[in-house]
């Protein structure tokens, strides 16, 4: 977790000066929320995209675990805001939650954690996968984490629409043709990183920088 904060920070230093702030998202589950006293560190800074889904669909929330959360968003705006940086810190985040999951809904709440990343514009998009999501041996798979990762960012970067079936992607896939919906937001031309383990795949926009932030041993 030290390594990927000073990696973020590294990337908001090193990025041009705006007039307005950086906008930088997270998307994860219960490892990026954390538990108390982090969970609740700072969320008057940060701006929780689910807390409406959690009054709204309180099925899906926690009750040991009430929102607004602050968790790593929290402490990363912190450490942001010590360092000078001007930065917009919101996260979508749901315990359990895969990469997969944050794509196609699949949480059984309603929480459209979709909605939240086509939302808005962002100039850095943090992937937390969930604890086991790519590791093999752990029960996980690294080619579905991976081929999310992928799916992912054209979401966030292109937004287009178009259809796929997971077997054609990855071994094992569902045989079922899954369609993602066209984004009328588009990642900012001045910039867009996005972090993630492993190898980084091709880009479909030219300034995408893509931070390794850990290696994988599937």
């Amino acid at each position: 977790m030290k390594k990927l904060m000073t990696a973020l920070l590294l990337a908001c230093c090193a990025l041009p000066t705006f007039a307005d702030p950086l906008k930088v998202l997270f998307v994860g589950n219960s490892f990026t929320y954390t538990r108390p006293p982090a969970l609740g560190f700072n969320t008057e800074n940060v701006t929780d995209l689910n807390l409406q889904n959690a009054i709204d669909k309180p099925a899906g929330s926690d009750p040991l675990l009430p929102q607004p959360w602050g968790g790593v968003p929290g402490i990363f705006k912190a450490l942001a805001t010590q360092a000078g940086l001007d930065i917009d810190v919101q996260h979508s985040l749901r315990g359990g939650a895969t990469l997969r999951g944050h794509l196609l809904n699949t949480n059984p709440a309603g929480w459209d954690l979709r909605a939240n990343i086509a939302s808005q514009t962002w100039d850095i998009v943090v992937l937390q996968g969930n604890s086991t999501e790519a590791v093999n041996r752990a029960g996980g798979d690294f080619a579905q984490f991976n081929t999310y990762v992928g799916l992912l960012s054209r979401f966030i970067q292109v937004g287009d629409t178009h259809s796929y079936r997971e077997r054609d992607l990855y071994p094992g896939g569902s045989n079922a043709q899954r369609t993602i919906p066209r984004t009328r937001r588009r990642a900012p031309k001045r910039r867009s990183t996005c972090t993630r383990p492993g190898p980084a795949p091709t880009s479909p926009t030219p300034q995408a920088r893509l931070t390794r932030t850990s290696r994988w041993r599937p």
